[in-house]
C-alpha cells in the first residue's frame, strides 16, 4: 500500500509539472519568436551585405571600360573618318579583341542617332551591327554627355545584360557612344548552386520591383507587387523586358514590425501565389538598396524554417525545465539511496569480513595444489628428458658394431705404420718415417672426428629450444649412420639446400629424430638387396617439410595408426623397445610441429616431418 501510495504521488508530481511548463512555454513563444526573428534579421543583414559587396565588385570591373575605350585614338579615328567602311574591320578586331580580354559579354559602338557600327559580336549571327538601341536610356544618358548604367534583357540575344556606356567626344562634339554590356548569368548559377537545398532564397528586382537575377527560376521577370499601367508603358518603351509580360507573384505582403525604428522594420512576411508556392509558400523577406545599379537585393528565408526554429528554442527550455526536474529526483533519491547504501555497508562488511576468512583458507589449499603440480611438471619433465637420453643409448647400443668397426680399421693401420716406422729409423730412413707419421695424424683425426659425432650425439641437452639450422643436423645423422648403411649395401640420397634452412628446435634432438627416422628405414630394407633412402629437406610456405622415403615393403595399412604408439614395434626381440617414433613425435610437437606417416604409391613407406621456420639467424 505504502508502494502504491508513493507511486500515485510520483504521478500527480509529474502531471502538474507538465502542466505548468505547457502554460510557461506558451506564455514565452512571443518572446522565443522575436528573438528568432532578431537572430534571422541579423544573419539576412550580413548575406545582403555580402552579396552587395559581390555585386559592386563585379561591375566595378567593367565600369570604366567605356570611358577608356571612348579616349582611345582608334576609336576616335574610326568615329571621325569618312571611310567607315573601310575602316570597319580593324575597329571590330579591336573591340573583339578587347572583349575576351575583360571577359565582358560584348562590346560596341553607336553613332549620333543610336546605330551600331562596330561591335565584338561582329562575326556571330546575332550580331549587333546595324542595329538601332536609341530606345535605350543607356544612349539618352550617354547623348547627354553623361556615363550611362541600365539593366535590360537583350532585344537581339534575350540575354540579361549590365550595359554601361559613355560618350565619345571630338572638339566638343559628340561623335559617338561606346556601349559595354556584362553577362549577369554567372551570379545567377553561384547563386543557384549555393541555395540550391537551404532555407534562404536571393533576389534582385528593379526599382519596379521586377525580378531579374533569382536563385529560383520560376521567379524570373516576374514582380513583387501589381505593376501600374504607366510602368507597364515604361518597360514596353524601353524594351527592358523584350516583349515579356511582366505579372506578380506575391500574393501578399505583412510587415513584421509596427515600429519603424526597430529591427524589425525591414522584415516582411511574404506570402506567393499558388501556383509559385512550391516547394514553400510563405518567406520572411529582408531587403537592401543598391543606388548605384538602380537595383534593391532581397533574402528570403523560408517561414517554416522560421517555425521550426522558434519550436527547436522552445523545446530546448522545455529540455531544461526536465533536466532541472530530473537532477532535483537525482539528488533526492541519491540522499535516499545513500543512506540506505550505509546500512547495507555495514551489514556487507560483516559478510565480507568471514567470506575473506573462507578465501584465505581456500587461497591456502590452492598454492599448495599449485606447488605440488609444479613439482609433478618437474619430475615429468625430467623424466621424458630421461627417456630421449635413454632412447640415444639405446641407439648408440645398437650401433655399437658400427662404432667398433669405424674405430677399429685406423687402430689396425697405426698398429702397422708404427711397426713400419721402427724398421725404417733403424735403417735411417727418415723421410719414410716422417710420411707414416703424418698417415697416422690423419687417421688419428678421423678417430677424434668419429668419436666426436657419438659424443655430441650421447649427450645430455637441456632442450632449449634455439635457432639451428635443419641442414647441418640432418648431414649429421646421415654421417652417424654412414659406416651401417653402407654395411647393409643401402644407399642415401639426400636432396638438401646448400644454404641450409632455419628452425626453432634442438639440433641434438632433431639429429636424434632423423636418426630414429633412418634406422627405422634401415630395417625396413634388411632383406633387400638393393636398399634407397631418400631424404629430401624443402621450405613449403612457413615451414620446413622433411620427408624420408625408403623403398621397402612399407606398413600395412591397418598398423599406419599405431606406429608412433610407444612400446608398439614389428621388429623382432632385442630390436628395439617400440619407443624411437614415440619419442621422436613428442620432440617435433614440442617445436611446434608435426610427423606423419603414410604409404607411397610406387612401394615403400614415407615419413614426413614439418616444422615452422624462421629467418636465417
Amino acid at each position: 500500500m505504502k508502494g502504491l501510495t508513493s507511486k500515485v504521488g510520483w504521478l500527480w508530481v509529474l502531471l502538474v509539472w507538465s502542466a505548468g511548463l505547457v502554460g510557461l512555454l506558451a506564455w514565452q513563444e512571443p518572446v522565443v519568436r522575436q528573438q528568432v526573428l532578431a537572430t534571422s534579421a541579423s544573419e539576412m543583414q550580413g548575406e545582403l551585405y555580402r552579396f552587395r559587396a559581390t555585386l559592386r565588385g563585379m561591375l566595378s570591373t567593367y565600369e570604366n571600360l567605356p570611358e577608356l575605350l571612348a579616349q582611345q585614338p582608334i576609336v576616335t579615328e574610326f568615329l571621325s573618318s569618312s571611310r567607315q567602311k573601310a575602316e570597319l574591320q580593324p575597329i571590330n578586331r579591336y573591340l573583339e579583341h578587347t572583349n575576351s580580354i575583360m571577359g565582358a559579354a560584348d562590346i560596341y559602338l553607336l553613332d549620333q542617332q543610336g546605330t551600331t557600327i562596330a561591335a565584338s559580336n561582329w562575326k556571330k549571327p546575332q550580331s549587333f551591327l546595324g542595329r538601332n538601341f536609341s530606345f535605350r536610356p543607356y544612349y539618352h544618358k550617354a547623348k547627354e554627355g553623361d556615363a550611362g548604367r541600365y539593366f535590360a534583357l537583350g532585344t537581339t540575344s534575350l540575354q540579361r545584360g549590365y550595359y554601361f556606356s559613355y560618350p565619345v567626344f571630338q572638339r566638343n562634339k559628340l561623335l559617338g557612344i561606346v556601349v559595354v554590356k556584362v553577362d549577369l548569368a554567372n551570379i545567377e548559377q553561384s547563386w543557384q548552386s549555393a541555395f540550391r537545398h537551404g532555407a534562404a532564397r536571393l533576389l534582385v528586382t528593379d526599382t519596379m520591383g521586377v525580378v531579374f537575377i533569382s536563385s529560383e527560376k520560376q521567379w524570373l521577370f516576374h514582380s513583387l507587387g501589381k505593376l501600374t499601367a504607366e510602368q507597364h508603358n515604361q518597360l514596353k518603351q524601353e524594351q527592358r523586358y523584350a516583349r515579356r509580360t511582366i505579372s506578380t507573384f506575391v500574393q501578399q505582403v505583412i510587415p513584421i514590425g509596427e515600429d519603424s525604428a526597430s529591427v524589425f522594420a525591414e522584415l516582411h512576411k511574404i506570402t506567393l501565389i499558388g501556383e509559385f508556392a512550391e516547394p514553400h509558400s510563405s518567406y520572411l523577406q529582408q531587403q537592401l538598396i543598391m543606388p548605384e545599379a538602380g537595383w534593391v537585393l532581397h533574402i528570403w528565408y523560408n517561414w517554416d524554417e522560421i517555425q521550426q526554429r522558434v519550436n527547436e528554442t522552445l523545446l530546448v527550455y522545455g529540455l531544461i525545465a526536465w533536466v532541472l526536474l530530473l537532477v532535483g529526483l537525482f539528488i533526492w533519491q541519491r540522499y535516499r539511496t545513500e543512506r540506505q547504501l550505509r546500512v547495507a555497508r555495514d551489514r556487507l562488511e560483516t559478510r565480507v569480513l568471514m567470506r575473506t576468512q573462507d578465501l584465505m583458507k581456500t587461497n591456502r589449499r590452492l598454492e599448495q595444489e599449485i606447488e605440488e603440480r609444479q613439482y609433478t611438471e618437474a619430475q615429468l619433465r625430467q623424466a621424458q628428458e630421461e627417456l630421449i637420453q635413454a632412447a640415444k643409448l639405446a641407439v648408440l647400443g645398437q650401433m655399437s658394431a658400427s662404432i667398433n668397426h669405424e674405430l677399429n680399421q685406423p687402430i689396425t693401420a697405426i698398429k702397422g705404420l708404427t711397426e713400419n716406422s721402427i724398421v725404417f729409423l733403424e735403417n735411417q730412413q727418415t723421410q719414410l718415417v716422417a710420411g707414416n707419421l703424418q698417415r697416422i695424424n690423419r687417421l688419428c683425426e678421423r678417430m677424434g672426428y668419429i668419436v666426436a659425432q657419438f659424443k655430441v650425439f650421447a649427450r645430455k641437452t637441456p632442450g632449449e629450444l634455439a635457432t639451428i639450422n635443419a641442414v647441418t643436423a640432418i648431414q649429421s645423422a646421415i654421417d652417424l649412420l654412414n659406416q651401417q648403411l653402407e654395411k647393409q649395401h643401402i644407399s642415401v640420397i639426400s636432396q638438401l639446400p646448400e644454404n641450409g634452412l632455419w628452425v626453432k628446435g634442438d639440433s641434438v634432438w632433431l639429429e636424434q629424430v632423423v636418426v630414429n627416422l633412418l634406422m627405422n628405414a634401415m630395417h625396413a630394407l634388411i632383406n633387400q638387396t638393393n636398399g634407397v633412402i631418400n631424404v629430401s629437406l624443402v621450405r613449403v610456405q612457413e615451414e620446413i617439410k622433411l620427408e624420408v622415403h625408403d623403398n621397402g615393403p612399407g606398413i600395412p595399412e591397418h598398423l599406419l595408426d599405431k606406429v608412433f604408439t610407444p612400446f608398439y614395434t614389428t621388429k623382432g626381440n632385442g630390436q628395439g623397445l617400440g619407443l624411437g617414433l614415440a619419442i621422436s613425435q613428442r620432440i617435433i610437437e614440442s617445436t611446434g610441429g608435426c610427423i606423419t606417416v603414410r604409404n607411397h604409391a610406387q612401394g615403400g613407406a614415407v615419413f614426413s616431418v614439418c616444422i615452422p621456420a624462421v629467418k636465417n639467424g
